[in-house]
């Protein structure tokens, strides 16, 4: 069974392209949606998805966080 997709926002060029494949294995999803407009649909089911708007409508139950929290959980798992 997947994981519910997880919704990452920052500014652009914070850096969430450069870490998205380290943020997916960390957060154990199975695609990257890249530049998502905070809009339109996305997969709700295995996806990180990747946006610089921080109003992103995220669907349901699925989990968003800003960029720099995210690296913060990142960097907490590598340091154990």
């Amino acid at each position: 069974m997947s994981n519910r997709s997880i919704v990452i926002y920052g500014p652009r060029a914070c850096g969430k392209t450069t870490h998205a494949e380290q943020l997916r294995v960390h957060f154990e999803l199975e695609t990257t949606v890249d530049d998502w407009d905070g809009l339109s649909a996305y997969p709700r089911e295995g996806a990180l998805v990747l946006t610089s708007n921080p109003e992103a409508q995220v669907q349901g139950t699925d989990q968003s966080m800003h960029f720099g929290a995210a690296m913060r959980a990142l960097r907490s798992e590598a340091a154990r």
